[in-house]
């Protein structure tokens, strides 16, 4: 078999478009034959009526064609020609279905007739509804924009994808490198319409679906010979390997193509080699006009600085996104005096870093580490609480919850405390997390009482313990400090909210 295993060319573009396509071609086979076998096709009892319909149809047509039979016997001649030779079956079958809608083998007003022709017209409607290929396949006389584009991503079986695929990649990426991801999907998509429209007006069988992207892949091999004449291709031949110039072997498969459709053989074997050819008569056309109006150093030439343009910013913009953050030089600094155990000077450069970006993590954890390393659990904690409270800024709530977590550890018995207590407290309140939840709220009540949300951070402390603990006694001595310490707070509400606890306690 002449099989073409690569070319001479050499690219310096990725071939994105091609990928693409073929990337979608062999996700949606999958998903097409599932669907198929699931629902598809015609209910076998219909299919069993309408062929015992057409048994009948075509013992007289075959009875009308003593050439084909020699005088045997039409019904044995019959079972012979569908079960050894398929191919002349469907071409009789095709010429009986002619006779038949032109009211030579049998008059439309008769049964056998109408009822060929209400289970046909059943059928298509089955097919319609229940048949993806067909759904998505283009049939002539109903076209659609929506087909002419879905037709080329269907596909029949895996040799049928395989091999379409195979040669888009062979023909495509070579004219994607040249001509561009537009141009190159324009011609691509074109093409493949072309093919289609073709398919529909020559067909012998235009209402059968017409899938698959082999309209749109010979539109890019006529092209392919057009603008790479001179290269050449490689093909394999069994063990043999040898080089052809590119137009040699396209010009063979588009004159066997040509005359595989004028003479019917090509369809007969269920290849819609019309499509073939105008998809290949397309592509030609398509180049001789690029080349004619020299678009290669004139469009295609902006299209492809633009779009290289957007490749090289995109490849940029991930490799910074890879790239590990470039640190601050205080911080060099600052790590390189921590190394050596400078830690007084190791701090005022981390302290320095912190000036230009009070938001650097990386800074204040090197200063916590420091902090640490010295015993210094007060600065540890207030370092920790700095480091809590970017945190929560940049809404990055687990992190802060585990750097807490961390802080209880060493935190406890400090006076660190803020804003960024209240917030932790919240949170835990909302995770069900109440005892850590209210020691977070006692907490910010008692170390930061002149923020305007302590009194009401010592309030939901005292609710947590009575509705969520059961500590009622400790819940009631809480709004007794609350009272004292922020006694223009709500007073109305804190006492009845007192005297209904008291109540519960002193109950039967």
């Amino acid at each position: 078999m002449l099989f073409p295993i690569g070319s001479d060319l050499e690219r310096s573009r990725f071939p994105r478009f091609t990928l693409t396509i073929i990337i979608i071609c062999a996700l949606i086979h999958p998903l097409a034959t599932w669907h198929f076998a699931l629902k598809g096709g015609v209910p076998q009892s219909l299919a069993t009526e309408m062929h015992q319909v057409e048994f009948q149809l075509m013992i007289r047509y075959y009875e009308k064609r003593p050439d084909l039979i020699k005088h045997q016997d039409p019904e044995r001649y019959y079972h012979f020609v569908r079960h050894n030779h398929p191919t002349h079956y469907r071409h009789y079958q095709t010429e009986m279905k002619k006779e038949l809608e032109a009211g030579e083998l049998v008059p439309h007003d008769s049964e056998l007739y109408r009822k060929w022709a209400e289970l046909n017209d059943e059928i298509v409607r089955e097919r319609r509804e229940r048949d993806i290929y067909y759904i998505l396949g283009h049939k002539g006389g109903i076209t659609t924009p929506i087909t002419l584009l879905t037709h080329m991503f269907m596909h029949g079986g895996f040799g049928h994808l395989f091999f379409n695929m195979y040669f888009l990649w062979i023909m495509g990426i070579g004219l994607e490198d040249v001509w561009g991801r537009k141009v190159y999907a324009a011609i691509y998509f074109l093409g493949g319409i072309v093919a289609a429209l073709t398919h529909q007006l020559l067909s012998i069988n235009p209402e059968i679906p017409l899938i698959g992207a082999s309209g749109a892949i010979s539109a890019l091999m006529g092209a392919f010979m057009i603008r790479f004449r001179k290269n050449r291709l490689r093909f394999a031949f069994f063990t043999l390997m040898f080089w052809l110039p590119a137009w040699i072997p396209i010009l063979f498969w588009l004159a066997r193509d040509l005359i595989y459709a004028i003479s019917g053989v090509g369809e007969l074997g269920g290849v819609a080699v019309w499509a073939h050819v105008g998809g290949y008569a397309a592509g030609i056309s398509f180049a001789l006009l690029l080349q004619r109006f020299k678009a290669e150093d004139t469009v295609i030439a902006g299209f492809l600085a633009e779009q290289d343009r957007k490749d090289r910013e995109k490849a940029e913009q991930k490799a910074e996104k890879k790239a590990p953050p470039v640190r601050m030089p205080e911080i060099e600094q600052g790590i390189e005096a921590r190394k050596f155990e400078r830690y007084d000077e190791a701090r005022s450069w981390f302290k320095a870093a912190l000036e230009k970006d009070p938001d650097n993590l990386e800074a204040r954890e090197e200063l916590c580490r420091i902090s640490l390393k010295l015993g210094d659990n007060e600065a540890a904690a207030a370092d920790i609480g700095g480091i809590i409270e970017v945190l929560l800024k940049k809404n990055q709530v687990d992190p802060a919850l585990a750097w807490y977590g961390e802080f209880l550890k060493i935190g406890a018995n400090t006076k660190a405390a803020g804003p960024w207590t209240y917030r932790i407290a919240t949170e835990l309140q909302k995770r069900g997390s109440y005892d850590h939840a209210i020691y977070a709220f006692y907490r910010y009540a008692s170390l930061c009482a002149k923020e305007p949300l302590a009194p009401k951070a010592m309030f939901v402390a005292a609710q947590l313990l009575a509705e969520k603990t059961g500590n009622l006694p400790k819940a009631l001595e809480l709004l007794d400090r609350l009272k004292i310490a922020f006694p223009e707070w709500m007073p109305e509400e804190v006492a009845a909210y007192q005297a209904r606890l008291s109540g519960r306690t002193s109950g039967p």
